[in-house]
Formats: structure tokens, C-alpha cells, sequence
């Protein structure tokens, strides 16, 4: 009778080990399908992150409100830089900016580019930590420099524009030009300088990579 029992309880004690084994293994396939499914996910996000990127150079900033078909979207581009004055030149960067059917350029120095992240920072103190191109005296009429900027520009006025819409109920809403530019001045054609007609040797060409757009 002991021998029994005892026989008995030591089939239990191996199914017990063998359930445990079962769940361990069966634990560590759980596991290696969550890394794996982790794996995927990141990698669609960076995926998804190419694809904004992509899409947010093509078009311009893409607003709180992206998925929203009736949203009217602010489109930007700072298509072209050129080198202007007779006694003392400077370069003067073309910022083109769309609503809807509406678009417009304006015509922008450095200095007021600076001004604009300088004044902007006060209201929006985040925006200092926005990749602002810096200053640069020694140089700054290089071509490749010149070009470099343009693109940096482009991006700051981009992300800057799109942390001003989504703090801005209106802009999200239903943008327009005058609401835009009351909110945002640097981008109106107000006090528009007289600028001279850029001569093809002082313009600084567009790099092969940079998005075309047909409306120019």
C-alpha cells in the first residue's frame, strides 16, 4: 500500500515537472513573439517617419488636423535664395506660401529670419530648441553654405509653423491668409522691400534633390 502511494506520488511530482516544462516553454515562445512583434512595430514607425518626412518635403507642414479632408492645409517652401544689392550685396531667401487656391511669396534676409526665431522664442519658449541656423560672418555668400541654409530654413519655418497651428484653434480650424499673417507677420507682404531682379550668375540653383513645385 505505501509502495503504492508512493508510486502514485511520484507520478505526480513528473506530471507536475512536465506541466512546468510545458509553461516554460510555452513562456519563452510568448516572449520571442513579443520581441518579434516589437521589432515590426518599430520598424513601421520608422517607416511611417520616412513617409511624413517625405510628404512634409513635397508639400510642406502637415497640420494637427492632417486626417480631417475638409481641414484647408498651410503649405510652405522656401524654394529659392538669390543675391540682390548694387553697393552691398546680401541674399534674400523666397518663402512661397498656399492655402487652398491661395498663395503667395514673400522675400526675407537672414536677419529677419533671426528676428522672427528671436521675437517668436518669447511666446513659445519651446521653439529655442528648434534647429535654427546660426549666424555666420566669414563665408555666408558660399554657394554649398547658401544652399544649406535655405534647406535649414525651410525646415525651421516648417516646424515652427506647425507648433503655431496647433496652439491656434483658428489656424487648425479654418486658416486664411489674413488670419495666417496677422498671426505670424514675418509671413505677410506688408512693407514688401523693393528688391532687384536676380541676375542668373547671383542666383544659387536649387539642388537636384530639392522638391519641385509647378506653381512657381
Amino acid at each position: 500500500m505505501l509502495r503504492q502511494d508512493s508510486q502514485s506520488g511520484q507520478e505526480d511530482d513528473n506530471i507536475f515537472e512536465q506541466k512546468l516544462v510545458q509553461v516554460a516553454e510555452m513562456h519563452g515562445e510568448l516572449m520571442e513573439l513579443n520581441e518579434r512583434l516589437q521589432r515590426n512595430l518599430i520598424g513601421k514607425e520608422g517607416i511611417i517617419r520616412r513617409l511624413y518626412m517625405d510628404l512634409e518635403a513635397l508639400r510642406g507642414p502637415l497640420g494637427p488636423t492632417e486626417m480631417d479632408i475638409h481641414t484647408q492645409i498651410i503649405s510652405l517652401w522656401v524654394p529659392s535664395v538669390f543675391l540682390t544689392g548694387a553697393t552691398k550685396p546680401y541674399h534674400v531667401y523666397q518663402v512661397h506660401i498656399r492655402i487652398a487656391d491661395e498663395e503667395w511669396n514673400v522675400y526675407r534676409r537672414y536677419a529677419q529670419f533671426y528676428i522672427l526665431h528671436k521675437e517668436t522664442k518669447k511666446q513659445y519658449p519651446v521653439i529655442a530648441a528648434f534647429n535654427f541656423p546660426p549666424k555666420k560672418t566669414i563665408g555666408n555668400k558660399d554657394a554649398k553654405f547658401v544652399e544649406d541654409r535655405r534647406l535649414k530654413l525651410q525646415q525651421y519655418l516648417r516646424r515652427l509653423l506647425n507648433h503655431i497651428i496647433a496652439n491656434t484653434s483658428s489656424l487648425a480650424n479654418a486658416p486664411t491668409k489674413s488670419l495666417l499673417t496677422s498671426v505670424i507677420p514675418f509671413l505677410g507682404e506688408q512693407n514688401e522691400p523693393p528688391l532687384q531682379k536676380p541676375s542668373p550668375k547671383a542666383s544659387i540653383p536649387r539642388s537636384q534633390n530639392s522638391p519641385q513645385y509647378s506653381g512657381l
